[in-house]
Order: C-alpha cells, then structure tokens, then sequence
C-alpha cells in the first residue's frame, strides 16, 4: 500500500482486459496505481465484436491443420502487410537479407501453442475467444478510472489497421474511461503495435510513467527534451494524439453487429458440436477402459490364479514322473 504510486499497470489485448480489473480493484482497495496503460483493447459488451472479415480467418487459424499454416495465417491478423514485407537490417550483412514475416514465423514456430497438435490447443483458443468475448466492464465502473484526484493517468493505445481490436472500440474506451485519459493511434500499424513501432512504442509509455510518477510527487522531474523528442517521433510514424473529451462516440451500428453475432454463431456453432462429439468419444473410451480395469484385471488374476493352483502340480507330477523313468 506504500508504493502503489509507484505502481504502472500495462496490458494489452486480452491482457488490458485483465489489467482493466486489477485497476478497478487496486482503486476499490483505496491504492490506485500511478498509471494505468491500455494497448489494443476494449471494455467489451455485445457491440465490440472482431471485424466480420477476420472472423472467418480466426476460426482457420483455430482449424489448421499444421503449424506452417497455422502461422501463415495467424501473422497476417497480428501485423500489418507492409511490416511482414519489409526487410530487416542485418550488422554482419551489408544488405537486408530477411523480412519481417520470414523472421517472425520462426519465432512463432518456438512457441509451444504452435507446436502441439489441434486438439491440444484448441480448448485454449476457444476460451481465449470466449474471455475476449464475455468480457465487459460498466461505463460506470470504468468512469472510476479517471474520476477523482487519486485516479490513474491512463493512456490508450489503438492501431489503426488492427484487424482483431479495431480502433474505434479501443477510442471509446477511452472515452468512456474520460478524465484526462489521453489516447494514442498509431494509424498505419497492426494489432502488434508494440513490435511493429519498438521504439517510438516505449518512449511514449516510459514518457507516461515519468508523467504520472511526477505528479504524485515522485523525485526527478520529466526533461523537456525526453518529452520534444518522444512527440517527435511519434509524429514521425503518423501517431495521433487526443484527449477523452474531445472522442467521439463512433460505435458500430446495431445492424452490424447483430449481423457479426449471427455469423460467429454460424462459425462457432460446427466447431462447439465437433469438441462436444470428441469429447463423448473420450469419455465413452475412458468408461470403457474403466469397465476393462474393473473386471478385466480381476478375471485375469483369477486365471493366473487357477493356473497356479492346477498347472503347478501337474508340472510338478510330470518332473516327477520323468524322473522316475529316467531311473528305470
């Protein structure tokens, strides 16, 4: 409780959902953090769905059958094109000699997600999207969040080519959060805005700490330099900055996500019969090997047994019978 100033809570996508609660939890508890820092994410409700055309591309990503392919589809959700096309610099080679994507699927191909077999990963996929789905947090209990003199410096982060958290959800988020939360839209990047923009990325979040660490009284004040060269760079890579109050309300029409619901059910719907019927077969080959344990082990001791009990003897009776000849 002495140091939550000194607390800087950061998530991102699923997790900014999660950092959204602990938030609001620390804030309930009388010790908000210092900051609070929301990447790509949304407070959740039905009008915060995917976009209708990567819906279909998630559910093949969660049916692929390799993890070559697996990859090859996923990296196109997570990224912008133009980042998978370009050419990284390499210091022992004079020129470029390796893109982005080619060097991002072998690191996908490390992750162990990617490396299991489908039916060893889908439960996790499945309530991944079902966490992003059922999650929501009030306009009420989010309006907490920039309320008050204790509240948290909160700031936004939306990409504007994100194509699994579009940036209007993550701007009314904002909005709602309201306050001086100040949101940051890095207009040409992907849902992973924090690889594809490194640099400029974590000069704006170091430069939001130090703000919110100032203000609570923190020694060392913010440089102007570290600030003129942070909003340079972020001007350099088209990163637009506003204020909650100056957001406006640009949700999706109810037509359009009514149609989104519809369309994950019809993609959901094949996928949740197919788990359900696998997951029969393994219950009924559980039962049924339970059934040969239960009865099976003991018919075969008491074959043993009575093989003991009767081939014994016998064996013994033969060696002795051999003997017998042997002597005459």
């Amino acid at each position: 409780e002495r140091l939550h100033y000194r607390l800087h809570v950061v998530g991102w996508s699923l997790g900014g959902m999660i950092a959204q609660e602990l938030s609001l939890l620390l804030v309930e508890m009388g010790c908000p953090p210092a900051s609070l820092a929301l990447v790509c994410t949304h407070s959740g409700g039905w009008r915060l769905l995917p976009p209708l055309s990567s819906l279909p591309k998630l559910v093949a990503v969660a049916l692929s059958p390799s993890s070559e392919t697996r990859i090859r589809r996923i990296l196109p959700l997570h990224y912008a094109p133009e980042y998978l096309s370009s050419m990284l610099e390499c210091e022992e080679e004079e020129e470029p000699v390796w893109s982005a994507g080619s060097v991002l699927a072998g690191v996908y191909e490390e992750r162990s997600p990617f490396r299991r077999s489908i039916l060893a990963y889908l439960p996790g996929v499945v309530g991944h999207l079902l966490a992003a789905l059922t999650h929501h947090v009030s306009r009420q209990r989010l309006s907490r969040l920039g309320a008050g003199p204790n509240a948290p410096d909160c700031v936004v982060v939306a990409a504007g080519r994100d194509r699994l958290i579009p940036k209007c959800h993550s701007a009314d988020l904002a909005r709602r959060i309201g306050g001086g939360t100040e949101l940051l839209e890095f207009s040409e990047n992907g849902h992973m805005v924090n690889t594809e923009r490194r640099d400029e990325f974590n000069g704006a979040l170091m430069l939001h700490f130090r703000r919110s660490a100032a203000r609570r009284g923190a020694p060392g004040a913010v440089p102007p330099s570290l600030e003129d060269d942070v909003c340079a760079s972020l001007e350099r890579v088209k990163c637009v900055r506003r204020r909650a109050g100056d957001i406006g309300d640009k949700r999706p029409p109810a037509w359009r996500v009514l149609l989104g619901w519809w369309f994950l059910l019809l993609l959901v719907t094949p996928i949740f019969w197919s788990v359900r019927a696998v997951g029969g077969a393994v219950r009924r080959t559980a039962a049924l090997l339970t059934a040969f344990a239960r009865i099976g082990v003991p018919l075969a001791a008491w074959v043993l047994s009575g093989m003991a009990r009767c081939g014994v003897p016998f064996a013994a009776y033969l060696l002795s019978h051999c003997v017998e000849l042997g002597k005459a």
